[in-house]
């Protein structure tokens, strides 16, 4: 066919793909009703209305906590009265200026901090609440990536830095922003980074309460690399740390973990166990005495779960599970631990398959988790009432504390999701996209690119000569 002969063809498929319907094509070929397009059409106009009402939401929220945050980070004092001052932060002052223990604190966290010791200890205070302020708009900003629109980034982001759990880290300038900001970044890596993956998961390393079921996560997708980098680095930090404070330390530091007993009462005083967000805290804001026997059941009940999750979903929901799991199968969680909510949520918005259609509702009832169980804290605590040589646990907080059961509630949803999607999946080929003219498959993007493709095509038969 000549060049000329083409011209009038070329120009009519053009005309026929731009002025055709918008007609959508399912999974088995046949047009859609008009009723299912017009509930598309209503709902891709409630969504955007929909994410700037949970925004506004969330500015309520960060409007109640921020000014509080803003105004402890500029005095620099007793977040509540009769406590230490600056919060967690005159430990960890104290902890870096004489290399003394910390708990279970990583030694090498002692060396990572001495830098600060030079400066005032409200000074000090003050660059290290700014510091966290950084690390927690780093996370945000990782976080907005994941979703296209603007009001959905503004929601994102907002999620991020209202959450409740996290603008308390900040007051008692706790490590909880940069653990969240690494453990993020580590599960952003692991894919195609694995070793850069392992430094930062290290991060984590610090508060190493965290850290058995992300090293069983790393053994379970097999990425021995990252394990491999994150083990080498936490070795040397806490080398440098036993270093520091003497070799003498390294063993009673090795002892703490089995030191707990049966009971968290030698650890935490019966007030400081109220601040707790995991399942003894739960316990404790439901009016039971937390007995060993009760809230390790719950955390098998939650290892059981997790594990289910990991072999029926996939890799990025995984990494989601592993985020929230690890807040679940801790004994030891107090509610600024809890701003690593965050992370799972962040990570909920790279879901797949049938478990997507759950992540709004999941990062909706997420936050209002957060929000009910950080307002059930009692923060001052006030006294309890003892009863023949116990404590009532039943007047101890303010109300439930809901994160810790939303959490594995919200494993459970993506387990099941899942299976659902493995068995719709079972015995028969996914569908193939319909193709246009070598474009890509009908949809929001790909009918806008094969008109764009079609106006392309007619310039072109224009310009022959």
């Amino acid at each position: 066919m000549t060049r000329a002969a083409a011209r009038p063809v070329a120009a009519w498929r053009a005309w026929a793909t731009i002025a055709r319907p918008r007609m959508r094509v399912c999974s088995l070929g046949r047009p859609r009703d008009e009723a299912a397009d017009r509930l598309a059409a209503l709902g891709r106009c409630l969504v955007p209305v929909l994410l700037l009402l949970f925004a506004g939401c969330e500015a309520s929220v960060l409007a109640a906590w921020l000014p509080g945050t803003l105004h402890q980070w500029w005095r620099a004092g007793p977040l509540a009265a009769g406590d230490r001052p600056m919060g967690d932060w005159s430990v960890f002052y104290d902890s870096a200026k004489h290399f003394s223990p910390n708990g279970l604190y990583n030694p090498g966290l002692a060396v990572i901090e001495r830098p600060l010791t030079l400066l005032s200890m409200a000074t000090a205070y003050r660059l290290y609440v700014a510091l966290a302020a950084l690390a927690v708009l780093a996370t945000a900003f990782l976080a907005q990536r994941y979703v296209r629109s603007p009001e959905a980034k503004l929601a994102v982001v907002l999620g991020v830095v209202a959450l409740p759990e996290m603008q308390f880290a900040l007051r008692g300038a706790v490590l909880t922003p940069f653990l969240a900001l690494g453990t993020l970044a580590g599960f952003l890596l692991l894919e195609r980074h694995p070793a850069r993956a392992g430094a930062c998961f290290a991060v984590l390393m610090l508060k190493p309460s965290f850290a058995p079921l992300l090293v069983l996560y790393l053994v379970f997708r097999r990425q021995w690399r990252a394990l491999a980098v994150m083990a080498a680095v936490t070795a040397a930090m806490s080398a440098a740390g036993f270093a520091a404070m003497g070799g003498g330390y390294a063993l009673t530091y090795a002892r703490l973990p089995f030191s707990l007993g049966a009971s968290q009462g030698g650890w935490l005083s019966p007030t400081a166990q109220t601040w707790q967000h995991s399942w003894p805290g739960v316990l404790i804001s439901a009016g039971i005495t937390p007995r060993p026997v009760l809230w390790l059941e719950l955390v098998l009940l939650s290892l059981v779960t997790i594990s289910v999750a990991w072999r029926r979903t996939d890799i990025d929901t995984q990494a989601a599970v592993t985020a929230l799991g690890m807040l679940l199968v801790t004994p030891y969680a107090m509610s600024y631990d809890w701003a690593l909510l965050a992370v799972g949520g962040v990570l909920l918005l790279r879901a797949g398959g049938r478990a997507r259609a759950l992540v709004p509702f999941l990062l909706v009832g997420g936050f209002a988790a957060a929000v009910l169980t950080q307002a059930a804290t009692p923060y001052p605590p006030p006294p309890l009432v003892i009863r023949d040589g116990a404590p009532l646990w039943s007047h101890a907080t303010y109300g439930f504390y809901w994160s810790a059961p939303f959490a594995l509630v919200a494993i459970m949803a993506l387990a099941v999701a899942g299976r659902r999607a493995r068995r719709a999946s079972a015995g028969r080929p996914l569908p193939v996209r319909p193709r246009v003219e070598g474009v890509t498959g009908l949809g929001a993007i790909g009918e806008r690119d094969a008109r764009k493709a079609a106006w392309a095509s007619l310039l072109a038969a224009d310009d022959v000569a």
